[in-house]
């Protein structure tokens, strides 16, 4: 079958195809602005932004970092604008009567001409100027901006935190992705929330311990959601510390296994000199290994102390192996600053150089007395 004729596409159809993404970002930059009005205070000042096909990013005044607590509550508020499928309007204004709306957002110290160009959310700007005092303005996002925007919230599809970080003193950074990008990271997420409950039915062991400390790897590399890392993040830190825990608890316990059966084995046999036993539960402890030399890693192999032992020894033998055993004293001497002489001292204690008197002058050959 002939492959049927496809017609280039058009300049206009592929700047359609890459304002999309544009779309969602920009009007989800005003959403983010918003929310975080909402939930950090009204302090919140914009200090720069991004827009561009794969992300946005937005900068703001705040001086400390955000909880993962108030990041899932903007996140929240943020995908709740995008369910309720509001329209966006947009409206050129008079600039004296557009900085009248309460709750505008805009850009300290920017410059904007006159008239300006208003973008709200729910509420369409002929509603807004007809009663222009109402306080309710303020629930909904109202900006000058003069860029494209979507038709409807609900257009965006979804919006996922990636990063927040600080960029300068009192200035903090938001990164976020939307549309199919967010989809992708949410699935992304999904995957790794899945690996972890597969990882977490895995029997206590080293192979556990290995799939975990992977899974926390790919995670610090991965581009999701910041409140759905943190929260896996910390639940594979959880299953770590458990497995090093009860590995800990094994290890001592069969130390004083151990322990317990050399002791009981001198007990019973006052003349054996040596204790030689198999511990299969103990390989691989290094506690049980340590301090014993053993002949494999399930093999114990103790030697009496010298204190039980009857010694070869003769006494002088015996007294001069414990003087040896002492620590010794430092023989360097030392010398107070009271004692050393300083050097005003020292020159002082010094004998007088004797006074040399002038030796008599010679006379030449030939000169006259």
């Amino acid at each position: 079958m002939p492959t049927p004729y496809l017609p280039p596409a058009r300049p206009l159809a592929l700047a359609q195809l890459r304002r999309w993404p544009l779309r969602n970002n920009h009007t989800g930059t005003h959403i983010l602005n918003f929310c975080l009005r909402e939930v950090l205070g009204d302090h919140i000042d914009q200090k720069g932004s991004l827009v561009a096909p794969t992300k946005l990013r937005f900068d703001f005044s705040h001086k400390a970092p955000i909880s993962v607590k108030d990041l899932a509550t903007i996140e929240d508020q943020c995908n709740d604008w995008i369910k309720r499928n509001v329209k966006v309007f947009s409206k050129e204004m008079d600039l004296a009567t557009a900085q009248k709306i309460p709750g505008l957002r805009a850009v300290f110290g920017e410059a904007y001409p006159d008239p300006v160009r208003v973008v709200t959310l729910a509420y369409s700007l002929d509603e807004i100027t007809a009663d222009l005092d109402n306080p309710k303005w303020r629930s909904t996002s109202v900006e000058f901006c003069g860029g494209t925007h979507v038709a409807k919230t609900g257009d965006i599809k979804d919006f996922v935190v990636v990063e927040e970080s600080g960029i300068a003193k009192g200035i903090r950074r938001i990164i976020a992705i939307t549309g199919e990008d967010a989809r992708r990271a949410s699935q992304l997420a999904n995957e790794s929330d899945a690996r972890f409950e597969r990882v977490s039915k895995l029997a206590a062991g080293a192979d556990k311990e290995h799939e975990l400390k992977q899974l926390e790897l790919d995670l610090a590399a991965q581009a999701i959601s910041v409140v759905r890392k943190d929260k896996l993040r910390t639940q594979v830190t959880s299953a770590r510390k458990a497995i090093a825990d009860a590995a800990r608890a094994q290890d001592k316990e069969q130390a004083k296994a151990v322990a317990d059966a050399v002791t009981d084995f001198f007990k019973a046999n006052a003349d054996a000199q040596v204790f030689v036993a198999r511990f299969d539960d103990a390989k691989g402890n290094a506690k049980v290994r340590t301090p014993f030399p053993s002949l494999s890693l399930s093999f114990v192999c103790v030697r009496r102390a010298r204190a039980d032992a009857p010694s070869s020894l003769s006494p002088a033998r015996r007294s001069s192996r414990a003087a040896s055993t002492r620590p010794r004293r430092s023989t360097r001497r030392r010398t107070s600053s009271r004692s050393r002489p300083t050097a005003r001292s020292r020159t002082s204690t010094r004998s007088p150089r004797p006074t040399l008197s002038p030796a008599p002058s010679r006379q030449r050959r030939g000169s006259p007395t």
